[in-house]
Parts: structure tokens; C-alpha cells; sequence
């Protein structure tokens, strides 16, 4: 049983392109990366298990469920069992986070390939890969760093002609790409494959 002081770790990665059906019994649940006014979110996504966020009444911690997500990239939807593992209300609805179980071999690949394709970018120095760049979904042009675990290290958005950076609970300016990376990750002579650069307002370029 869950402690009532247990609050919900940080997701691994935003959602980005992902959507999820839910279903518990009678009760379904739509949750989209980008839902509309009055839709359900998906917030996060790692290979073993999901966030969302719900206005109506959310499913009871230990409800199990069954889980279709689907992407872009996969021909189909993945099929899923998922549990819930915690319920926590907050002023934009109820978040809930969800453990998927008895996962198949050949669904935890394609689960895999997902979430690599909502990480988007690699970031590589010249000793190897330091982690990724991912487009964000809040507040217009954003963009979300994490390390090579997946762990997030900071968020990057534009503000009056200048990539904002914050990071370690530090916030810096930057004049472009290259000084964003280095105050992120640290390390110099950085790349991102695929190529990438942004204009002053976050958005991608060429």
C-alpha cells in the first residue's frame, strides 16, 4: 500500500505524437499528447508505463486496465495490460500514473522504438551519444533535454529573441543551439543528429 506522503517520480518523456485508449470495464479514457479543451492528456511515456492526466473522475488506484497506444511510427496499436500505481488530484484535473505488466518481448521493442521517436534528437559528443533533445508541448515552441537514462535535465523555450535555458535550477540566455547545449549538458563541440538548429524563437530551421 502507498504511503499518503508518496508523491509521483518525474516522467521520462513527454508525449509528443503518442495517443492511448484505456478501458476499465465500462469506463474508457481517449488520452492524447495534445488534447483539446476538454480532453484527457498524456503526459509522459517510458517503456513501463505511462502518465495522464484526466478532468473527470479518474480509475482507483489498483484498477487494472487495458491499454492501446498508438504512434506515427507503428502500424498498429500496441496492446498493453496496465495497473494503476497512483492517483494524485491537482488544479487541472487528476494525474494518474500507470505500470504496465507482462509485457512481450516483441511489444517492449516496439515500445522502445516509441519512445525513441518522441526523444527526437541525439545529442553526441566526440567521446559518444550524452543524451537527447525532444520537442516539448507546453507554451508554444519548447524543447525538453534529458541524459542517455532518459532522465530530464532541463527545458529550453524562446523568449524576446533569445533561447531561455533552464537547467540544475539555473536560467540562462543563449544566443543560439551550440551555448543551449553546453550550459545543458556541460561539454563542448557538441552535435545532434539529426541536424538540427533554431531561430531565436525555438522554432527549427531549414
Amino acid at each position: 500500500m502507498l504511503e499518503a506522503s508518496y508523491r509521483p517520480r518525474e516522467g521520462r518523456v513527454e508525449a509528443g505524437r503518442a495517443t492511448a485508449s484505456i478501458a476499465s470495464g465500462r469506463r474508457r479514457l481517449r488520452a492524447d499528447a495534445r488534447p483539446g479543451a476538454d480532453g484527457d492528456e498524456l503526459v509522459d511515456l517510458s517503456p513501463r508505463g505511462m502518465k495522464i492526466r484526466t478532468a473527470g473522475a479518474p480509475p482507483r488506484e489498483g484498477t487494472l486496465l487495458t491499454v492501446e497506444l498508438r504512434h506515427p511510427s507503428l502500424p498498429g496499436a500496441l496492446s498493453l495490460q496496465g495497473q494503476v500505481r497512483w492517483v494524485e488530484a491537482g488544479p487541472a484535473g487528476c494525474t494518474v500514473g500507470i505500470a504496465f505488466q507482462q509485457v512481450r518481448d516483441t511489444t517492449a521493442v516496439a515500445l522502445e522504438q516509441v519512445v525513441a521517436r518522441e526523444l527526437g534528437h541525439a545529442v553526441h559528443a566526440p567521446t559518444g551519444q550524452v543524451g537527447f533533445l525532444a520537442r516539448g508541448k507546453s507554451g508554444g515552441p519548447t524543447w525538453v533535454a534529458y541524459d542517455r537514462d532518459r532522465q530530464r535535465l532541463g527545458h529550453v523555450r524562446a523568449e524576446a529573441g533569445a533561447l531561455v535555458v533552464e537547467a540544475q535550477g539555473e536560467v540562462h540566455r543563449c544566443a543560439d543551439l551550440g551555448e543551449v547545449l553546453e550550459r545543458v549538458f556541460g561539454q563542448t563541440a557538441l552535435r545532434v543528429t539529426p541536424r538540427l538548429e533554431l531561430d531565436a524563437r525555438g522554432r527549427p530551421q531549414g
